[in-house]
């Protein structure tokens, strides 16, 4: 009796926890922000790779504090606010510092261009002075590259280079024919900086004597011409941007001599048929190292040029039958004798140790697992250090390795995700940890895996989740009707009774090698899930066929038919969820944002007899309309591959939809443009389909700012309420 009734008090004193929490509401999380979780300001790792800086605040100024790895001690304040007069720098957001880190680069009243690249009016900070000197007061920068000696400065300034000699500010214009839609100089086009990452075209060589320099001639790339409306007539924004078969920018390598003030341009034998994706100096002052690709992606050849004729050779080559990724730098070792590469060429993402030749020496790791991320190599300790998904592709654990493959440790074993950033001599690393259920942490540890410090808990926010009631994704794996093993989450429905039927939200994004369903902090995602979950709704997530963390075949089978299993996957989730009690089958939606919009659109027309409703933000319709690089990448060209274009477009599916559909777009989304949907709603009316539209004037492919995201999800709640 005593535990029977010990048991009642425990189910009474829940109920009452239970009943105490609140419900979250889209005001707490897009105008209170309550939600979001702190990450560790402006971490660096100095050259010495014993300290660390980070960027602070408090209500006096603004201050980059310098710590010891190992004790966590601050040692020095390499900048303070309030030590200088200059307005502009009182309130800093970025930094950077040059070789010897004597001194410190600010970028000032910062505007975004597209996703990664920015326009900025920079500072250079001397450490030691403590004086600061604008690098162009007259018109903003982007790129700033010091030189190793701190004596120049290199930028880009209406897509022109310039070099400004730090001690007697000189500046000197490396080039002159910059002209917008035309030439760039030192920086890349939309498509260069959209689906190879990269945006610095500038880079110094290891003394300074030699600046090697991106050139980009645009003039032939079709237009685009975004509409923005601020005033009395529309603004338009006119740029470069081509689509799948469209002429490509013809792209070149040059470098500029310091001593004999001359310029000579790489031999890399490049036209619009081919990409420059990568470029960096080797060790050898003298040598230029320059990854170049064939259109379809399914060629690199990394040469090596001679920086003072210009001249060079092919040192190394990789074919696919379907496509290869873009890595990040190639790790140059042993004094430009060797290199180690990444490559899927055994079905699998894994490290390679090969010579200067192009001879393989030896594959450093192996197995039927993925390599996620590369570190970097030690070489005092002949170590490397990577993250992987060998304990499970919904995980991430940090590893190290000996060059020859031997002594492999898995330094951190939490269950979840984990992102590691070495120091420069790889004797401590930061560690990002989150999963699921745990909000992220940002530890220090040392390389063979030792808790060092602990910096950032965000016990703050986890504070604020105990007031709501939250319910966590629950992985789970099925085998679908043809055979395939497919992983996801589920968000049970908030007061969650089995006996019950519940409606199903769907979300999934399915592009190549992507994942969603990983074992990690989502952030406001999670709290838009609850707060659906709150109003009955199960959430269910499933990482179809084409995405990342299980090797080359499960994510390369889409390729030159981009959509097509990923939409049958999909159906197949509906298929699984249809074998469920608790699962209302005639009230399941899809939503997706981007690839995801598309397939969402996919899947109404295809699977109309599985979804009720269907939300679609910024969807590609037809991949004739997206960028070249992208989808030629996955899909070759339209007259290379017209059936594959064909048989994966959304129009032809239109016929078939007969759900709730809400399709979302900015009508200054220079990724995928408007025209889709605007093709899609043509089709709509033809075939006088209902459906329903959100526009939003001057947004970009994110949909944001202001009270946008605001807006945005209380309609979609509304909307999901009312129609599923």
């Amino acid at each position: 009796m005593k535990q029977i009734f010990i048991m009642i008090l425990l189910l009474c004193y829940q109920s009452i926890i239970a009943q105490n929490k609140k419900e979250i509401s889209i005001e707490d999380m897009w105008q209170n922000y309550i939600f979001v979780e702190k990450s560790v300001d402006g971490f660096y790792s100095m050259k010495d790779g014993i300290h660390y800086t980070e960027l602070t605040s408090d209500e006096q100024g603004m201050y980059i504090i310098k710590y010891s790895f190992s004790t966590g001690i601050a040692v020095d304040t390499i900048y303070n606010s309030n030590e200088i007069t200059i307005e502009a720098l009182k309130k800093i957001s970025a930094y950077t510092f040059n070789a010897d880190e004597s001194k410190i680069i600010f970028p000032i009243n910062t505007k975004q261009i597209y996703r990664h690249s920015t326009l900025s009016f920079h500072y250079l900070y001397d450490i030691n002075s403590k004086t600061a000197l604008a690098i162009d007061e007259s018109k903003a920068q982007m790129n700033p590259a010091l030189s190793p000696d701190g004596t120049h400065i290199a930028y880009v300034s209406e897509n022109n280079v310039y070099i400004k000699n730090i001690n007697t500010l000189a500046t000197t214009a490396i080039t002159s024919d910059g002209k917008t839609n035309a030439i760039i100089n030192g920086a890349t086009d939309w498509v260069y900086e959209e689906e190879f990452g990269l945006v610095q075209g500038l880079a110094w060589n290891s003394d300074g004597t030699k600046l090697a320099y991106m050139k980009f001639d645009e003039s032939e790339v079709p237009v685009y011409t975004l509409q923005y409306f601020f005033d009395l007539y529309p603004k338009n924004y006119t740029y470069k941007y081509p689509k799948v078969g469209e002429k490509n920018a013809a792209v070149s390598i040059h470098i500029y001599d310091m001593n004999k003030k001359s310029t000579i341009q790489a031999q890399t034998q490049t036209t619009e048929e081919s990409y420059l994706p990568r470029f960096q100096w080797m060790n050898d002052a003298n040598s230029l190292c320059i990854t170049r690709m064939n259109r379809l992606q399914n060629k690199l050849e990394i040469l090596k040029i001679n920086a003072n004729t210009g001249s060079g050779i092919i040192f190394f080559t990789e074919r696919s039958d379907t496509y290869i990724e873009v890595q990040e730098q190639i790790t140059i070792i042993d004094k430009d004798k060797s290199f180690i590469w990444m490559s899927e060429i055994d079905g699998y993402n894994h490290l390679y140790h090969y010579d200067s030749n192009g001879k393989l020496i030896n594959q450093i790791t192996k197995g039927a697992y993925d390599i996620t991320s590369f570190y970097g190599y030690d070489p005092i300790s002949k170590t490397l250090y990577y993250q992987s998904a060998e304990t499970s592709p919904l995980m991430r654990q940090i590893y190290k390795i000996q060059l020859d493959g031997s002594n492999k440790k898995q330094l951190i074993n939490f269950p979840g995700t984990n992102e590691a950033s070495f120091s420069s001599n790889f004797s401590y690393f930061l560690n990002s940890h989150s999963s699921f259920t745990k909000v992220p942490t940002f530890e220090i540890y040392d390389h063979n895996g030792k808790l060092v410090r602990i910096l950032e808990e965000n016990k703050a926010l986890g504070t604020t989740l105990t007031g709501y009631t939250i319910n966590y994704p629950e992985s789970f794996t099925f085998i679908s009707t043809q055979n395939i093993e497919l992983n996801g989450y589920i968000i049970k429905p908030h007061g969650f009774d089995p006996n019950k039927k519940y409606p199903v939200y769907m979300t999934q994004y399915s592009g190549p090698g992507s994942q969603e369903a990983i074992d990690q902090w989502n952030g406001m995602d999670l709290i838009w899930h609850n707060h659906l979950a709150s109003k009955g709704y199960m959430i269910v997530c499933v990482d179809g066929r084409g995405t990342g963390a299980r090797g080359a075949n499960f994510k390369k089978v889409t390729y030159k038919n981009l959509g097509k299993y990923e939409t049958i996957d999909q159906i197949e989730v509906v298929k699984y969820l249809r074998t469920k009690h608790y699962i209302d089958t005639s009230r399941i939606g899809i939503f997706g944002w981007s690839f995801g919009g598309y397939m969402v659109a996919r899947c109404m027309g295809i699977g109309a007899d599985y979804f009720k409703l269907g939300i679609a933000v910024a969807p590609v319709v037809d991949w004739r309309y997206y960028d070249s690089i992208y989808t030629e990448r996955y899909m070759q060209t339209d007259k290379e591959n017209k059936s594959g274009y064909d048989s994966t477009s959304v129009l032809p599916y239109v016929k078939n939809i007969r759900g709730k559909l809400l399709l979302i777009h900015g009508l200054a989304d220079d990724n995928v443009h408007y025209q889709n949907t605007a093709m899609l709603l043509s089709e709509l009316y033809k075939r006088n389909i209902r459906f329903d539209q959100m526009t939003f004037p001057n947004r970009n492919h994110g949909i944001y700012g202001g009270n946008t995201r605001f807006y945005l999800f209380s309609r979609l709640s509304e909307y999901i309420v009312t129609n599923l």
